[in-house]
């Protein structure tokens, strides 16, 4: 996640928009680093696709106990990262099919009309792999905020 950080910080400043990272501590998820670079990289540069000059893009990771009731398998902890950006926002019609592959929503919200929609769908593929979840908020106006849920890798589990 920090690698995908400074990679998008230079794009960040030449866009004008401001890039926030917080984080508790070193986090460690057991997976495939090379999916986990695309996934976090491809989450970073749609925020700044669609934030504009002045905007803010925010990248926050924070560990969550495992839900009470959990099943023996599941893991104690859990890491909860946030992209979220002050873009224009995904309206609700094209919300609920951000994940599908080739859904491209509204042309007019990319710049360059290009772009295959199959970014948040390989997102969403990566995250399911490696046990975790992926939801997305958004408000015409305001922004889209991205939750991603994986499990925290621990000793011993």
């Amino acid at each position: 996640m920090n690698d995908c950080v400074e990679k998008m910080t230079l794009r960040a400043q030449q866009a004008e928009v401001q890039l926030d990272v917080e984080h508790e501590g070193d986090m460690v998820v057991t997976g495939d680093r090379e999916h986990l670079a695309q996934l976090f990289s491809n989450l970073l540069d749609n925020a700044l696709k669609h934030t504009t000059s002045g905007g803010r893009v925010s990248l926050a990771a924070r560990s969550l106990p495992a839900q009470p009731g959990k099943r023996g398998e599941e893991p104690d902890l859990f890491a909860e990262i946030t992209v979220s950006d002050t873009g224009e926002g995904i309206s609700a019609e094209d919300l609920s099919r951000i994940f599908e592959r080739f859904y491209r929503g509204d042309k007019s919200r990319t710049q360059t009309g290009k772009g295959a929609g199959l970014g948040l769908a390989i997102a969403r593929e990566i995250i399911h792999a490696h046990g975790g979840q992926i939801r997305a908020e958004s408000i015409v106006g305001l922004g889209t905020k991205f939750t991603i849920v994986l499990p925290l890798y621990t000793e011993g589990g």
